[in-house]
């Protein structure tokens, strides 16, 4: 799930990895310190935007996504709405995505 990181709001300590990618960017993880689940992280190539773990929200009932990328790779399973943006694959330009993102900003 990706937000803008000025609307992340974390309680709890988190403790900091970095994964680096296949094309060389680090990129760092926050996890729970108690547990080790990673929360969130962020990416060299999509500044001001973070990656969250939606399984680790408290109420997801009322999230209705604006983008879905890998699509290629989605479960039999998942319906995608035909009126949402997606990407087979990681899209080129984020460009799009962060138009989508900041414009269809939800509260949680």
């Amino acid at each position: 799930m990706v937000i803008p990181v000025s609307d992340l709001i974390v309680r709890g300590e988190l403790s900091c990895w970095e994964r680096v990618s296949d094309a060389g960017n680090r990129n760092p993880r926050y996890s729970c310190a108690t547990c080790g689940n990673v929360i969130y992280g962020l990416g060299a190539y999509t500044p001001g935007l973070a990656k969250l773990m939606p399984g680790t929200l408290m109420n997801t009932k009322q999230i209705r996504p604006d983008v879905h990328i890998w699509t290629s790779s989605a479960q039999d399973w998942v319906k995608i709405p035909a009126d949402v943006l997606q990407f087979s694959e990681q899209p080129e330009d984020f460009g799009e995505v962060l138009k989508s993102v900041t414009s269809g900003r939800q509260s949680i």
